[in-house]
C-alpha cells in the first residue's frame, strides 16, 4: 500500500514537472519578438491595417453617397525569393511587362519589403501564390468612393490620401466619420438630380458662367438640395479648376437685388414705421445727384401700398420705405437676419456677408433693394424662411436627423407614393436641351434618367423612382442594363414587372425591379374608360465611380 502511494506521488511530481516545463516553453515562445518568429508561411497572409473603416454617407432616402472600399497591394520580400529568374518569368505571365523597375536587381537585393503591384485582385493574388515562392503577401488599405460623382460633390466634399476629410461634410464631420459612424443627410438625390437639370437649362439660356440654387424646408431648416455649377467629380483629384471646386451656393457672395425687398418690407412692419395700407407715391424717380437716380423698370403713375410695392417690385417705393427706417434700424434687422456672420451648417465652405455701411442716403436706399450688400444664396434662403414660416428663425441643416444617426442603418423603407408624387411630379416631363456643358449630371448610381424610356408602347411615367447600384457593382466598378416587360393597371400602378434580358447576370435585376414597381404611369383611357397597358423599359446602371 505504501509502495502504491509512493508510485502515485512520483507520477504526480512527474506530471507537475511536465506541466511546469510545458508552461515555461510556451511562455518563452510568447515572449519572443515578432521579428524572431516571422517565417515563410506567415508572409503569405493578408496584412490588414488596424484602422477603423470610415463611415458611409447616405441621402434622405438611404441612397449611398460616399463609402469606403478595400484595395490590396502586392508585397514581396525579395530575400525570400529562391529563384528570381523563374519568379520574374511567371510574374510577367500574369501581369505582363507593366513593372516600372528593374525586376532582377530588386529581387537580388537585400530588401525586406517591395511593393510590386498596386490595387491587385484576389484572383491575381492567388495566381501569384501558385508560383510557389514564399515571401508573398497582400497589404490591405482603403479608398474613398463617391457613387454619385458630381451630383453632390460640393456637399460631400473629399478626403486626402490618408483618408482625412479636407472639404464638405467629409471635413466638417471628420471625427464622426473617422469613428465609423454613418451620416444620414437631408439631401434628396432625386430632387438634386432634377434641380440640377433645371439650373443647367437656365445657365444655357442666359449664357451664364455659373449658377447656384437651394431647396430647404422653411419650417425645420432641412435642406433637400444644394446645387453649385460648375461642379466636379469628387472621385477625381487631377485637373480640377478653382471654379469647379468653389461652392457658389454657400460661399459665394453676390448682390442679390430685388430678393431683399421683402426684408425691407418686413422691417417696416416690425418697426411700425410703415402701415400695410399706407400709400406711397412712386410716380417720379428719386434724384440722388445729377448723375444718379432711383427709378423703376416699369413706370407706375399712381400711389401704391406696401404689399403692392413688393408685387410691382418697385425700387422707388422700397427706397422710400428705407428712408423712413434709417441706418440704425436697417443695420439692426440685417444683423437679426444673420447678415453679419456665417450660416451655421455642416460644411465649412461658408462666408460672412459684405455690407457697405455709411451715412449717405444713397447707401441706405440701395441696400434696401439689394445693392451695396453682398450675401450668399444660403444666407438668403435662411432669411427668406422667416417670412414663410411665421417669423421663426431656423438653422439650416444638411442632416436628416440632428441626433447622431444609427450605425449601418437597414435598407430604407419604400417611399410613400403620395409624398413622392407631390415632390417629383411637377418636374418629371422636362426634357433636357441639346447643349454641351462640361458637367456630369447623369446621377451615376441612381441610374440614367434619360435612358428610362418606353420602348414598345406609349407608357408615360408620372412618378419615377431611381434604381440604386448594388454595392457589389460599386466596389467592382461594374455597369449594366436591365430590360423589363411591364403591365400597368388602369390606375397607373405597375401590376407585373418581368425581366426580359440583362447584362452581367442577375446582378442588377433586384434593384431594377424594386425601383420600377414603385413607378406610376399616366393611365391609358379608351372610350373614356381606363384600361391596362403594357410595354418595355430599359434601366441603365452607371456604377463605375
Amino acid at each position: 500500500m505504501e509502495n502504491i502511494k509512493k508510485i502515485k506521488f512520483k507520477l504526480f511530481i512527474c506530471s507537475l514537472s511536465f506541466f511546469i516545463i510545458y508552461f515555461g516553453v510556451a511562455f518563452s515562445m510568447l515572449m519572443i519578438k515578432p521579428k524572431e518568429i516571422t517565417n515563410k508561411k506567415s508572409t503569405q497572409k493578408i496584412t490588414e491595417k488596424k484602422s477603423k473603416i470610415r463611415g458611409n454617407i447616405y441621402d434622405n432616402n438611404g441612397y449611398l453617397l460616399a463609402t469606403t472600399i478595400r484595395k490590396y497591394d502586392l508585397i514581396i520580400n525579395p530575400s525570400y525569393i529562391r529563384d528570381p529568374n523563374k519568379f520574374e518569368l511567371e510574374f510577367k505571365k500574369i501581369f505582363g511587362n507593366k513593372i516600372n523597375f528593374n525586376f532582377k536587381d530588386k529581387l537580388s537585393s537585400n530588401l525586406k519589403y517591395l511593393k510590386v503591384k498596386k490595387n491587385i485582385s484576389l484572383k491575381d493574388y492567388n495566381r501569384v501564390l501558385k508560383i510557389g515562392e514564399p515571401g508573398i503577401k497582400l497589404e490591405e488599405s482603403y479608398i474613398r468612393k463617391y457613387p454619385g460623382k458630381s451630383l453632390v460633390a460640393h456637399i460631400i466634399g473629399k478626403v486626402d490620401v490618408d483618408g482625412k476629410g479636407i472639404s464638405g461634410i467629409e471635413k466638417k464631420l471628420d471625427n464622426e466619420l473617422s469613428s465609423s459612424q454613418d451620416i444620414n443627410l437631408s439631401i434628396d438625390s432625386g430632387i438634386q438630380n432634377i434641380f440640377k437639370k433645371l439650373l443647367l437649362e437656365q445657365i444655357v439660356k442666359f449664357k451664364a458662367n455659373a449658377g447656384a440654387g437651394i431647396i430647404m424646408n422653411a419650417n425645420n431648416g432641412k435642406i433637400k438640395s444644394i446645387i453649385s455649377l460648375p461642379d466636379y467629380d469628387n472621385n477625381i483629384n487631377n485637373n480640377l479648376t478653382k471654379e469647379q471646386l468653389f461652392n457658389n451656393a454657400t460661399k459665394g457672395l453676390y448682390e442679390l437685388g430685388s430678393t431683399l425687398k421683402i426684408f425691407t418690407a418686413a422691417m417696416a412692419i416690425e418697426s411700425g414705421k410703415v402701415k400695410d395700407d399706407q400709400l406711397i407715391d412712386v410716380s417720379s424717380p428719386i434724384l440722388l445727384s445729377k448723375s444718379q437716380k432711383i427709378s423703376d423698370i416699369k413706370k407706375i403713375n399712381f400711389p401704391i401700398n406696401l404689399p403692392e410695392i413688393i408685387v410691382y417690385s418697385s425700387n422707388i417705393g422700397t427706397a422710400k420705405i428705407a428712408s423712413s427706417l434709417g441706418h440704425k434700424i436697417q443695420k439692426k434687422y440685417f444683423n437679426l437676419l444673420g447678415f453679419n456672420q456665417k450660416v451655421g451648417i455642416e460644411i465649412i465652405e461658408t462666408s460672412i456677408p459684405s455690407i457697405r455701411y455709411d451715412n449717405r442716403p444713397s447707401s441706405l436706399m440701395s441696400k434696401s433693394y439689394g445693392y451695396g450688400i453682398q450675401i450668399s444664396p444660403l444666407h438668403l434662403t435662411k432669411a427668406t424662411a422667416i417670412a414663410l414660416n411665421g417669423g421663426n428663425l431656423i438653422s439650416p441643416t444638411l442632416l436628416k436627423d440632428r441626433p447622431k444617426p444609427e450605425k449601418r442603418p437597414p435598407p430604407p423603407p419604400d417611399i410613400d407614393l403620395k409624398q413622392e408624387t407631390k415632390l417629383v411630379r411637377p418636374n418629371l416631363d422636362i426634357e433636357l436641351p441639346n447643349f454641351s456643358v462640361p458637367v456630369d449630371f447623369s446621377g451615376a448610381f441612381l441610374g440614367n434618367m434619360n435612358d428610362l424610356q418606353g420602348t414598345s408602347s406609349a407608357l408615360i411615367p408620372m412618378v419615377k423612382v431611381q434604381p440604386q447600384c448594388p454595392i457589389q457593382a460599386i466596389q467592382g466598378g461594374i455597369d449594366g442594363t436591365v430590360q423589363i416587360y411591364l403591365v400597368v393597371g388602369p390606375n397607373g400602378r405597375v401590376k407585373l414587372a418581368r425581366i426580359v434580358r440583362a447584362t452581367n447576370g442577375t446582378l442588377f435585376n433586384k434593384e431594377a425591379t424594386k425601383a420600377i414597381r414603385r413607378w406610376q404611369f399616366k393611365p391609358k383611357v379608351v372610350n373614356g374608360i381606363p384600361v391596362e397597358q403594357a410595354g418595355e423599359l430599359t434601366v441603365e446602371f452607371i456604377c463605375n465611380a
